[in-house]
This record gives C-alpha cells, sequence and structure tokens, in this order.
C-alpha cells in the first residue's frame, strides 16, 4: 500500500465540509457532537482518521508513505502515527545521464558498499574496456601515490614572486590561493565587465559621461553573452559604473590634482621577495602628497578596519616607498598620502582610504611577506575551513577538494 504526499491540510484535511444549506452541521449539533459549528473541524479530523486507518487496513505486506517538507507545505500528523516520529528529510540528487556519471555512482556505490560488489566491479571493467573518463582505478586519485613532495620553490636559491591580489588569496587560504595561481581559475563575466571598466578609465581624458560611455560602447563586443537579458543586465551594471566614475573624475579635477600614472606597473626586490604588479592608478593632490588608486568594480565596500589592513594597498604603498615604479622613483615617506579603493558598483561611489606607510609599518610588512613566501614556497598548503573554504560569500573553488574521494583508501 503506497500512501503519497501526506501533507497537513491535504491529509488531514480539517476544513470544515457541509451542503448547501449546513445538513451535517445541523446533523452534528442535533447529535450532541459539537456545541457550535466553530467545532466542526475537531470533528472532521475523525472522519480523516477512519479513512486513513482504513487505507493501512488494506495493506497486506508493506507501507509506503511520503511527505515533503518545504516553507509552503509542512508534514503530516499522520506520518507520526505511522513512524512515530517525523524522519529527517531526505534530499534527492539528481543524477547526470552520462557514461562519466554513471561510473562514479558505481565508484560511490562499491566503496559504501550498498550494492553488489562484484556486479559493479564487472560494471566498471566493462566502462574501463570502453575508455569511459573516471571508470579506471588507473585514474582515481584517491588510490595514486602523490607525484612529487618537493616544495614549490627553494628558497636557498629561488626568488618567491608575489603578486598583490595573490596575496591577499594567500593570507585568506593557502589551498585557494594555490589552487587559484595553479590553473584553477576562470574569469567569469563579472571580472570581464570589471575589465572594460578598468581600460575605460585608463584610456579617457575627461570625466564626460558622454565620452566615458563612447569609450565603452567601442568595446562593448568583446564580451560574450549566452543571452540577450545578460547582456542587458550588464549594460545597466555598466550605466551605474559609468556614472559613478564620472562623478568621482570630476570632482578630482575640482579639486586641482593630476594623474601621474595610469595602469603603472612596479618591481622591487628585497630578501627572497620578488614583488610585481599593477596599480590602476596614482594620483598627485593639489599639497604634492601623492594617493595610490585601486579600483573595484563591485558593489560592497569593505569596511574601514578592513580596507586599514588591505595587504593589497599595502603593498601598492611599499612599492611606492622602495622605488619599484620606474617612471616615478622612490619617494620619501612624508610625501605619501596612503592608497584607496574606489568603487563604483553601488548606488554610488565610494572611496576606502588606507592611512599612509610610514618606517615602522613598513618594516613590520616587511617580515609578515617574507614569513608569507617561506609559506608559499613550501608543499602542503592549509585550508581555512571555517572562514574561507565553507563560507558561502567566499565562494571559493577550495571547498571542492575538502571531499574526500570515494575511491581513498585511508
Amino acid at each position: 500500500m503506497v500512501l503519497p504526499g501526506l501533507i497537513e491540510g491535504i491529509w488531514p484535511n480539517l476544513k470544515p465540509r457541509s451542503s448547501l444549506l449546513g445538513a451535517q452541521a445541523l446533523d452534528a449539533l442535533a447529535a450532541g457532537e459539537i456545541q457550535n459549528t466553530s467545532e466542526l473541524t475537531k470533528s472532521e479530523l475523525s472522519g480523516e482518521l477512519r479513512m486513513f486507518n482504513k487505507a493501512l487496513g488494506s495493506a497486506r505486506a508493506r507501507v509506503l508513505v511520503t511527505a515533503t517538507d518545504q516553507e509552503e507545505e509542512q508534514i503530516s500528523q499522520f506520518v507520526t502515527l505511522v513512524h512515530g516520529s517525523i524522519p529527517e528529510p531526505e534530499t534527492a540528487i539528481p543524477r547526470s545521464l552520462t557514461l562519466r556519471s554513471l561510473a562514479g555512482d558505481m565508484r560511490r556505490e562499491l566503496a559504501s558498499g550498498s550494492g553488489n560488489s562484484s556486479e559493479l566491479a564487472m560494471g566498471l571493467a566493462r566502462l574501463a574496456a570502453a575508455n569511459v573518463p573516471g571508470s579506471d582505478p588507473a585514474s582515481w586519485y584517491g588510490l595514486l601515490p602523490l607525484s612529487t613532495e618537493e616544495p614549490l620553490s627553494d628558497l636557498s636559491k629561488d626568488l618567491v614572486t608575489v603578486r598583490p591580489s595573490q596575496l591577499q588569496s594567500y593570507l585568506k587560504c593557502p589551498l585557494h590561493w594555490f589552487l587559484q595561481t595553479h590553473g584553477g581559475r576562470s574569469d567569469s563575466f563579472s571580472a570581464s565587465l570589471g575589465t572594460l571598466v578598468h581600460e575605460v578609465l585608463e584610456t579617457t581624458t575627461s570625466s564626460d559621461l558622454s565620452e566615458l560611455q563612447e569609450l565603452t560602447d567601442s568595446r562593448w563586443h568583446s564580451l560574450e553573452f549566452e543571452a540577450d537579458w545578460l547582456e542587458d543586465l550588464g549594460k545597466r551594471r555598466a550605466a551605474k559604473m559609468l556614472a559613478n566614475l564620472a562623478n568621482y573624475l570630476r570632482q578630482f579635477e575640482d579639486q586641482g590634482s593630476v594623474v601621474l600614472a595610469k595602469e603603472q606597473n612596479f618591481r622591487f626586490e628585497f630578501d627572497h621577495v620578488r614583488v610585481q604588479g599593477q596599480v590602476d592608478r596614482i594620483e598627485k593632490y593639489e599639497n604634492g602628497t601623492i594617493m595610490i588608486v585601486d579600483l573595484k568594480t563591485g558593489g560592497v565596500a569593505p569596511s574601514e578596519a578592513d580596507t586599514a589592513n588591505n595587504p593589497q594597498l599595502a603593498l601598492y604603498q611599499m612599492a611606492l616607498l622602495e622605488g619599484g615604479f620606474a617612471e616615478i622613483g622612490k619617494i620619501n615617506e612624508d610625501q605619501l598620502a596612503g592608497a584607496k579603493l574606489l568603487i563604483v558598483g553601488g548606488e554610488k561611489y565610494t572611496e576606502r582610504p588606507q592611512p599612509a606607510m610610514n618606517e615602522s609599518t613598513s618594516s613590520n610588512f616587511k617580515k609578515m611577506l617574507i614569513e608569507t613566501t617561506e609559506g608559499m614556497a613550501k608543499q602542503v598548503f592549509v585550508a581555512q575551513i571555517s572562514n574561507h573554504c565553507e563560507a558561502e560569500r567566499e565562494q571559493g573553488s577550495c571547498k571542492l577538494h575538502l571531499t574526500r574521494a570515494v575511491s581513498y583508501v585511508g
């Protein structure tokens, strides 16, 4: 006997049911079953229970009861009568109808012991003979030995290269940094749109919004979209960024500031560390101090505290103090105004400044860089599970590598 869809409100259905003239309610009142019509709901429950018991009594061997637990649907109270309690919901995982997916399912069943081992092994052997990916045990990384245990770099003779964005990635999660810098990264549409806006800021010589839009339109063909609605969404996002960018540039011009460099490369070395990268913009204020600007096309601005400790901005400042910019040269500490994030993806542009680096903070930052590059040179990289890998907003690819392979041998 199968009793599907036991949902509260469907079975039991406690909604009072009667004829047009209320004959059922009248009979119940006359029989003394209820004192007033508001008690009809309780009366319906007994009738629903009788039908439920009759259905159960029709079973000859087994009873299968199903229910769904969703936001708008609650499991029926009758499930408790049958099972004793409401069981934990089981999430149905849709399976891809491909040979590779079939191989994965068979491997999982074989490893868990939930199926016929000999039949599963024979099935995998047939798939392996047909060269189905993932079916041959020779390709199961859970069984394969480590290809090497050598460190990434030999610090006695190699320099470890650090890039600003990679530094921040490593400090968040060493495993994520390793995966991203060794082939585990794919560019998204958002990154492509951000690159286009960076190009517009580099090319423009004006704060005029129409000129910014014209520069964007001339490069729009370089973006690829999977659907028309995605392109429309991209255009709306780009329009908001350009408007914010125009407002910032207009204010910049009104203050009498000048641009020293755009998309400027830098490089410097110390100890076993080589630092190289590129900054979006270097500005010189009317009072002669210099500010480094890092353009961000996202919509969420970090907190002031997070910006003050931002390692990417600190690395830009150190590059300026160390003479890493060939076209600008080394500057004195009192010439540095600091660095700032310029966020243009929100409703209006936001600036998040980082205080100017001094001799003390520069020395401490160098020590941190040396320790970081020593970690980058190792052969083992730690996963920051709680605050990165499994954090929803981080979207770290490292989460995939925390899942034990079905062919794992402990």
